[in-house]
């Protein structure tokens, strides 16, 4: 009977990984509540479709804004938005912070790095690295998959502002967000 049970829950556990943090896709804002029961969400609706629901904590050292998407009431994206005090930083911590955040990745996922340069001065210094962000000249992207799961890392400088984040999103359910978008031009 054991060996029964056995049987049937290795692969009940081998199919079970969330997609983003406790959450699957497609699952509905009800069941992020029920496992985040102790957690205060900030709600906003962005259009008759789509919902969001975020919360801070620390992540990785860092305050962090963790954002759950949803469309139909169906979840299809995470973000962690790493929240930075410009003023109490040095231009190196951020790049510090994304190295890290990227070490981490690329140990559990197939990332790639995709640069954009907007000036490439110092494309080929990478000890100015730090420099070409400050001055907006490289924005750092990771993009990997994991299954159905596209993977999203970036740091860039804009507006006076480092904003480095960490997507996750269905690839099949923002397939079908990008269809319906289409059908209604």
């Amino acid at each position: 009977m054991k060996k029964l049970l056995l049987f049937f829950f290795i692969p009940f556990i081998s199919f079970s990984q969330n997609d983003f943090r406790e959450m699957n896709w497609s699952e509905s804002s009800k069941i992020l509540k029920e496992k985040y029961s102790e957690t205060s969400f900030q709600k906003d609706v962005l259009d008759e479709d789509t919902t969001i629901f975020s919360h801070i904590e620390t992540v990785s050292g860092i305050d962090t804004r963790v954002v759950y998407y949803f469309t139909s009431d169906r979840f299809y994206g995470g973000l962690y938005l790493f929240g930075y005090n410009s003023n109490s930083r040095q231009n190196t911590d951020y790049l510090k912070d994304y190295l890290n955040v990227s070490a981490r990745l690329n140990k559990k996922y197939d990332m790639n790095r995709e640069d954009i340069w907007i000036n490439d001065t110092f494309k080929k210094e990478p000890n100015n690295l730090a420099f070409a962000l400050s001055m907006s000249h490289v924005t750092l992207i990771q993009i990997g998959t994991n299954d159905d799961t596209l993977i999203e890392h970036s740091l860039e400088r804009t507006e006076n502002k480092f904003i480095h984040k960490l997507s996750y999103s269905s690839t099949i359910m923002m397939k079908k967000i990008e269809e319906s978008t289409n059908h209604k031009f």
